[in-house]
């Protein structure tokens, strides 16, 4: 299930300075809760990007599935999972369904959408989440909640592209280098418009760059703290996932996150931590 690696020493050496420079500048850097004003970056390629979208449609299963892991995953995360309780809209069911059905939603909209589209829907729709992120994070830093920082968004975005980059195989992704160097693309751009300096954006090199990344990302933040879990974790899992009924029924919260787990724990390739499943 692990996913092959090219065995390039130079590569290796970036990879473990970007980490370094995520883990150890990251939670130094304090997300602006000020700008809700995202635009293009001049990065942008239109032709990449649309073949991201594309790729995305021709596995939206598979990767639907591993975003929904990547989100569980996310609630491992000690300093996300504050914030996502302290704005009280993911406690039940009810209230947590529009939280993760606008999520959805949204990410449905920036793998369809033309960002120079006429009516920009994509535009709107990362201006609508870029306002609610900074009034969050504006709020939890108020409240002495949280200060989101580089770190947090760096996790997030794991959350998103993470597991399709590493598990790809396993997921039953069917797409070529150029393909997945689309999706990376599309991620960089979304990752960038939301508020992500380029040297935290997990999507800013390449393909095997980003994947080794999220690898090791994987194995040094996600593993330990799915091995070592809060005990808010089950409630707002089981939460999250029984909110989506609405949109796919066949979601069981108990055998998703076994599924999740056992996906995160079967992935790594180091057996430092146990993950009890």
């Amino acid at each position: 299930m692990i996913q092959s690696f090219p065995d390039n020493a130079a590569m290796a050496d970036a990879v473990e300075e970007r980490l370094r420079i995520i883990l150890t500048e990251g939670p130094k850097s304090i997300m602006d809760f000020e700008d809700m004003k995202p635009e293009l970056p001049p990065f942008y390629d239109e032709k990449k990007f649309q073949l991201g979208q594309q790729t995305f449609y021709n596995n939206v299963f598979s990767m639907m599935i591993a975003k929904l892991c990547g989100l569980v995953s996310l609630l491992a995360i000690s300093t996300i999972l504050d914030v996502v309780m302290f704005t009280k809209k993911s406690s039940t069911p009810c209230l947590a369904y529009r939280r993760y059905a606008e999520t959805v939603l949204h990410t449905v909209v920036w793998h369809e959408k033309d960002p120079n589209g006429k009516l920009n829907e994509f535009l709107e729709s990362l201006k609508i989440v870029r306002r609610k992120h900074c009034i969050a994070f504006k709020k939890s830093t108020e409240a002495g909640v949280h200060k989101p920082t580089q770190l947090d968004m760096a996790l997030a975005q794991f959350g998103f592209i993470g597991y399709s980059l590493v598990s790809e195989e396993y997921l039953g992704i069917n797409a070529t280098p150029e393909e997945m160097e689309g999706v990376v693309h599309l991620w960089r751009v979304v990752g960038s418009m939301l508020g992500m300096d380029d040297k935290f954006n997990l999507c800013s090199g390449t393909v095997e760059e980003s994947r080794a990344l999220c690898q090791r990302l994987l194995e040094d933040v996600f593993v330990p703290s799915l091995a070592n879990r809060n005990e808010h974790f089950n409630h707002m899992g089981t939460v999250m996932l029984e909110s989506l009924w609405p949109i796919n029924f066949n979601i069981e919260p108990l055998a998703f996150t076994a599924f999740t787990l056992h996906l995160a724990s079967s992935t790594a390739r180091n057996n430092n931590h146990s993950i009890e499943i």
